[in-house]
């Protein structure tokens, strides 16, 4: 793809991050510009804006001062309260969507490739939704293209954060991929999908950059 078509795409998608408190967890330092640590959020950043020009950070809770003055640059928009759930957080964000695709991606994911995030974010064409599937028929919302127009039109029947499981099958065009046979050709441990839910998992993560490194 010429550096002409790349960037009419980027304009084309908007990524949305769901935060939570797990997202501000520090992680060795990924940056050769600082010499902090960064945290679950800055490598998710890192991997999004290589893809994607437009960045919504919903999140909970205030993210701490130092994160967002070395998050700044990016240019990411943050969008925050404390008072609502995940889809009525959403639906608020949904607001300031310009962009044709919504790719929605959960806070907790550090070791997520480019290369993941662009099949996703692009695949969809004029399918309604884009998404990862595995074997067992477990989907990955939270790692997947929406089209906007019909995420807004479904947000505010979703409930709760688990309702987004089930919206698939509120929706007739869906482009289902499947992790173990396309998506393992780009991510061969599939390290996209591993989601930090506990500081047990910070270990796991912790010891693959490390071997990484």
């Amino acid at each position: 793809m010429n550096r002409y078509l790349l960037s009419a795409s980027r304009s084309k998608v908007t990524s949305i991050i769901l935060a939570n408190e797990l997202t501000y967890v520090p992680l060795p330092n990924r940056f050769y510009s600082t010499a902090s640590d960064s945290s679950v959020l800055e490598y998710v950043l890192d991997a999004l804006w290589t893809v994607f020009d437009n960045i919504l950070i919903l999140t909970p809770i205030e993210p701490p001062i130092d994160i967002l003055e070395r998050i700044n640059p990016v240019g990411a928009r943050i969008i925050m309260d404390k008072n609502k759930s995940p889809p009525e957080m959403l639906s608020t964000a949904l607001e300031f969507v310009e962009t044709p695709v919504t790719v929605l991606v959960s806070g907790d994911r550090p070791l997520l490739k480019p290369n993941i995030l662009f099949t996703v974010g692009y695949s969809i064409n004029q399918y309604e939704v884009a998404i990862p599937r595995w074997k067992n028929m477990k989907v990955e919302p939270f790692l997947a293209s929406y089209r906007t127009s019909v995420l807004k039109k479904f947000v505010n029947k979703l409930k709760s954060q688990d309702d987004f499981y089930k919206l698939p099958d509120m929706l007739t065009d869906v482009l289902y991929l499947s992790v173990e046979s396309e998506l393992t050709a780009l991510d061969p441990e599939l390290y996209s999908f591993i989601e930090l839910k506990s500081f047990n998992d910070r270990e796991k993560i912790l010891k693959i950059i490390g071997s990484k490194c």
